[in-house]
């Protein structure tokens, strides 16, 4: 449960970080600071969000598929529920958040 809550935590922070660089960037370039207090554009920011957290959890069940079609992923180690990923899997940052976006164990495989 706390590794599923941390990935939608690194999703979202990622995202408002992102944000905050383009506001900084926006007050830079001359905008008012008015615009960046109103309910409209805090509105936008959860949206925009949201909006972040599902695009990174659809790449990252992206990525899993992949690499289960491509062998870098196998279901089933020493627990059934244990997925074992190799360490060659290309894009095993994005399968290790997928699978801890849906609370599934898993280990490095030897090889």
């Amino acid at each position: 449960m706390i590794d599923m809550l941390r990935a939608y935590l690194l999703a979202a922070s990622l995202t408002a970080a992102f944000i905050d660089a383009l506001m900084s960037l926006a007050l830079a370039m001359g905008v008012s600071d008015g615009i960046f207090q109103s309910l409209t554009f805090r509105f936008g920011v959860l949206i925009a969000v949201a909006c972040a957290v599902l695009i990174v959890r659809l790449a990252a069940r992206s990525a899993f598929r992949s690499a289960l079609a491509g062998r870098q992923v196998t279901i089933g180690g020493s627990s059934v529920e244990t997925v074992l990923i190799r360490p060659a899997c290309p894009r095993r940052e994005l399968v290790i958040l997928h699978l801890r976006f849906n609370r599934r164990l898993f280990a490095m495989a030897s090889r």
